[in-house]
């Protein structure tokens, strides 16, 4: 049993990682290019692990390590900090992932490696490490007598049992699809208005990169919650992760220009995932309707690719997912002290 910490900042990928990623069928997210790009942010550091056992790279496991002071870099060994351990700009599920055929005693254990090796990576000032994106499945993995577990933002799933948008809609209730109509009407016939979705975006150069990143973090901290701090994600985590063939990114456009809404896909064989979605506050001059017409595009994408069983909507904002026809999966965050991480008794 093994945890091999990196810095990706300065670290290569690990050998195993990329075939781990392949083989478990992980989306865009989980590459170690992108991981390295949400490095670059200014208010956390990343530290992700490759686990090994018997030889063998059987998981990892992703943290954001957080201090705090307020605009910058945490300092580790010199001064307090907490590790959130959770995958930069994905809501989910847990910031770890095992191989199919590590039984879930065997991951309890490793992660309780993963959590000794991150105390001393971090020294003494770590106070402990909070887990996020638990699944009812996931929570006997990390929960322990000494945590605190408390109910997180409810996630969504919806199997494909659609074959086209339209079906899709003949699904959701008259209210709703009804009103859905409508939105996608009026956007359409918004001459002022460029929408242009696609795989692998190359179109999207260092300026749009910029736009998105802002718009990201003004996004983010309109819907901010006590118990989720936030962390900014640079341009250049953009730059890696739309310019993926597994991310499908729509952008919404004024003619002039101004960049008002962006939204994605995580594109997988059988079990897609809705990325980060952002927009310009209608206030502030945005464009209504443009959310639930990024969901009708997205969902006549995956719908016509075939073979999708299930989609993914992440976290938050359940009430209007549920609207859209997606089933609600309880998650829950665990909070570790330093006392008691690590210790398997």
């Amino acid at each position: 049993m093994g945890v091999e910490l990196v810095d990706p900042l300065s670290d290569p990928e690990p050998s195993g990682w990329r075939d781990l990623h392949r083989d478990e069928g992980l989306t865009a997210p989980w590459s170690y290019d992108v991981i390295r790009e949400a490095a670059g942010s200014a208010r956390a550091g990343v530290l992700p692990a490759l686990l090994h056992d018997g030889g063998r790279a059987c998981g990892i496991a992703i943290g954001l390590y957080l201090g705090l002071g307020r605009g910058r870099r945490p300092r580790p060994r010199r001064e307090p900090v907490l590790l959130d351990v959770r995958v930069p700009g994905y809501s989910h599920g847990p910031g770890w992932h095992f191989a199919s055929w590590v039984p879930p005693e065997r991951r309890r254990l490793l992660l309780r490696a993963y959590e000794r090796a991150v105390l001393a990576w971090l020294g003494k000032g770590c106070a402990g490490l909070v887990y996020r994106g638990m699944t009812a499945t996931d929570l006997p993995v990390v929960a322990r007598r000494a945590a605190f577990t408390q109910a997180a933002a409810t996630s969504g799933s919806m199997p494909v049992t659609w074959t086209s948008a339209e079906e899709w809609l003949g699904s959701l209730r008259a209210s709703r699809r009804k009103d859905l109509r409508r939105q996608r009407r009026i956007v359409a016939r918004s001459e002022d208005l460029e929408v242009e979705i696609g795989a692998g975006r190359a179109d999207l150069g260092p300026e749009a990169h910029a736009e998105m990143a802002r718009l990201h973090d003004d996004h983010e901290l309109r819907l901010k919650s006590m118990w989720e701090p936030h962390v900014p994600l640079p341009a250049s985590y953009f730059a890696a992760l739309h310019g993926r063939p597994d991310v499908v990114t729509a952008t919404y456009r004024e003619r002039q220009g101004r960049l008002l809404a962006f939204g994605a896909l995580l594109d997988h064989p059988t079990h897609p995932k809705l990325g980060s979605w952002a927009a310009v506050d209608p206030g502030e001059g945005g464009r209504k309707h443009l959310y639930f017409y990024h969901y009708l595009r997205l969902i006549d994408h995956v719908a016509g690719s075939g073979g999708r069983r299930e989609l993914s909507a992440g976290q938050g904002m359940f009430e209007v997912k549920g609207s859209l026809g997606f089933q609600p999966v309880p998650m829950w965050r665990v909070v570790v002290p330093r006392w008691a991480a690590g210790r398997t008794a």
